[in-house]
């Protein structure tokens, strides 16, 4: 069963033992491909061919869970135009 603590015992657990930097939060950007056209996006005219493969996404999620990352925003262009964008999130 998970306590309840305090903002600040919290953020002291975090480096209890570790002089580590965790990161508390990430964001991925899994594409820069994009549906849309906006013209204030920098998100233009990319492929796929640049694109992390799955197994190195997983690489990286599994990076975040070692560190005790709390949170993982998957962002892009659009991310759901990968098609393993649900296996990713699942994973």
């Amino acid at each position: 069963m998970i306590e309840r603590q305090g903002v600040e015992s919290f953020f002291k657990n975090l480096t209890a033992n570790n002089e580590e930097i965790r990161p508390l939060s990430v964001q991925m950007e899994l594409t820069y491909r994009c549906n849309l056209k906006c013209v204030h996006c920098y998100c233009q005219e990319h492929s796929e061919e640049k694109e992390l493969s799955f197994d190195q996404w997983i690489e990286i999620i599994n990076q975040c869970y070692k560190a005790q990352t709390l949170n993982i925003t998957f962002t892009g262009g659009e991310p759901f135009l990968r098609e393993d964008f649900f296996d990713l999130y699942l994973y």
